[in-house]
């Protein structure tokens, strides 16, 4: 861990050792470059805290420290560490942290909006961004913030479909490959690309424009195959090949991803069939997917 640059500050660093000098360098300042914070405690004082706003951070470290009370407005945190640090009762408004270390970090009743975190690496530090987001998301409950709440829970799956690759690494006094490690590859590689998918067609289930593009996506996709193969889909009130036609494949591309299939064009032979029932199989999970955004939309404002 300690080899790893996620862990450290680049170059030399101040010690900052009481509260009252931090307070002097921010007001002299527009904010804390190159430092660390050595007491245990940075708490809002009345008459002697002063206004964090439009401050920025950079390669400083808080760690160790409670933060508590304080309320940060339009503030930038970039390659800051706050490993082991204690959040209380702060208040983030409009701010940004990119590249920030939250290791064991905690958050207790703070107001901090999940999309202000960027850039813990997904391949590197998943498990400190689940911890990260699983905190944002119990403070989106006790601030009573049901988007907050959506939005750490969405990027509390994203990253933890890269947790469990570390399940697959390989020992280094195993010579070769087990039939046990081969089989949770195949596993591991089927429910990535499961859920990888759900999240690309309706963002598990949180976000109504993933649904929106990708049925839109999707409807276009499979208007230019019916279009493209056309011959496969014969047979219909009018006795001929309709889906020839650019809008004739759309109304069909429609009308089989909702499944309504009213019947105007129907395959006649065996290799159009399974190409219908291939797209209304995928109309179903669009659906599925519809329906999932829908249902917790209204459990969320409920």
């Amino acid at each position: 861990m300690s080899q790893d640059p996620f862990f450290r500050l680049h170059g030399e660093c101040d010690k900052i050792k009481s509260p009252g000098e931090f307070s002097t360098v921010l007001r002299n300042g527009k904010g804390f470059h190159n430092g660390i914070y050595w007491p245990a405690l940075w708490e809002y004082v009345k008459g002697e805290t002063p206004p964090l706003k439009e401050l920025h951070f950079e390669n400083c470290s808080l760690s160790k420290t409670t933060l508590k009370g304080l309320e940060f407005v339009s503030c930038k945190f970039i390659d800051c560490r706050f490993i082991d640090t204690k959040f209380e009762n702060c208040e983030f408004h409009g701010c940004e942290f990119h590249g920030c270390n939250f290791y064991r970090a905690t958050m207790d009743n703070c107001y901090l909006d999940p999309k202000a975190i960027k850039g813990i690496s997904k391949v590197m530090h998943p498990n400190i961004a689940l911890r990260v987001f699983a905190d944002l998301k119990k403070n989106a409950k006790q601030v009573e913030n049901p988007n907050f709440q959506s939005d750490a829970e969405f990027y509390y799956k994203v990253y933890n479909r890269y947790q469990k690759r570390f399940g697959l690494t390989i020992k280094g006094n195993q010579k070769r490959l087990s039939f046990k490690w081969i089989y949770k590859l195949f596993r591991f590689v089927f429910t990535f690309l499961v859920d990888f998918l759900w999240m690309l067609i309706s963002g598990y289930g949180m976000r109504s424009r993933y649904v929106f593009f990708s049925g839109l996506s999707l409807v276009c996709i499979l208007t230019f195959i019916n279009y493209r193969f056309g011959a496969l889909i014969e047979g219909s009130s009018n006795g001929g090949d309709i889906v020839s036609k650019g809008v004739d494949s759309l109304y069909f591309s429609v009308m089989t991803i909702t499944t309504l299939g009213y019947g105007a064009i129907a395959p006649t032979n065996p290799e159009g069939k399974l190409l219908i029932v291939s797209q209304a199989l995928v109309g179903v999970i669009w659906l599925t997917a519809c329906a999932s955004v829908i249902v917790k939309k209204i459990v969320r404002s409920s």
